[in-house]
């Protein structure tokens, strides 16, 4: 990542975020590209409450999903994500959520070319900057709650595209159960893994598309294949859960 070494007046931030509030996607181009150099900037630190301010930007214009704009808003994503991540946890669920929306409408495009487009390269780095800079507890936690809770509503192609992120983090999953072990955050974990699993085993075997059939498929198999001896104790305890 490149890092600016032009340096931003408070006047100037105050400026560049008003007009994208204001304007969101249809925002001109040179104010996005200003906002990521001001992320990206060593020299620029933002104030908590203009992290705020980008956090709630962000999440509009990811919502949005506007393909104008989607490569510099996953850019200006992804330097957020990477500089101020300690500070916006709690956005997890919902920027989650967001990225891999917008990821399962660009697989369908993807398979009508043999090539990545410039947007698909940004969203794996956003993607990549979420599964490195954000517990993959709270990432289990978030993809638990869209597979389970009674609330969501995903189609067959955002819960493919679920179900695939999960499988891509089984494996520091399963150092996370390693880590709480017997404490009562590790139960706790348990508990949702089995509560998790038994959703996805349901999904393997009900599901109406095939392909979330074969996806879930794959996410069971290679979360039990990475401990059997301790997952098939996991996989006991799902007999009881309904």
């Amino acid at each position: 990542m490149s890092h600016s070494t032009h340096s931003y007046t408070e006047s100037d931030i105050t400026t560049i975020l008003s007009i994208i509030q204001s304007e969101k996607s249809n925002s001109p181009t040179n104010i996005f590209s200003q906002l990521i150099d001001i992320l990206q900037s060593e020299n620029t630190v933002l104030l908590r409450s203009q992290v705020f301010q980008v956090k709630e930007i962000a999440a509009v214009l990811l919502a949005e999903a506007n393909p104008r704009t989607m490569t510099q808003v996953l850019e200006l994503t992804t330097a957020f994500i990477q500089q101020y991540h300690d500070f916006i946890h709690d956005w997890l669920f919902i920027l989650l959520k967001h990225i891999l929306k917008i990821s399962s409408n660009l697989d369908a495009k993807q398979q009508m070319s043999n090539q990545l487009s410039t947007t698909q390269k940004r969203l794996l780095r956003t993607t990549h900057a979420i599964k490195s800079k954000f517990p993959v507890k709270s990432q289990f936690e978030a993809i638990s709650e869209y597979l389970t809770g009674k609330s969501q509503v995903l189609d067959a192609k955002l819960k493919y595209t679920v179900l695939r992120y999960l499988t891509e983090i089984v494996s520091p999953l399963e150092k996370d159960l390693q880590v709480y072990g017997s404490s009562g955050e590790g139960l706790n974990l348990e508990d949702l893994v089995v509560s998790t699993f038994s959703k996805i085993l349901d999904i393997s075997n009900t599901d109406r598309s095939s392909d979330v059939r074969m996806m879930a498929d794959r996410c069971f198999i290679r979360f039990f294949k990475a401990n059997p001896a301790k997952h098939q104790k996991l996989f006991q305890k799902m007999d009881t859960v309904s």
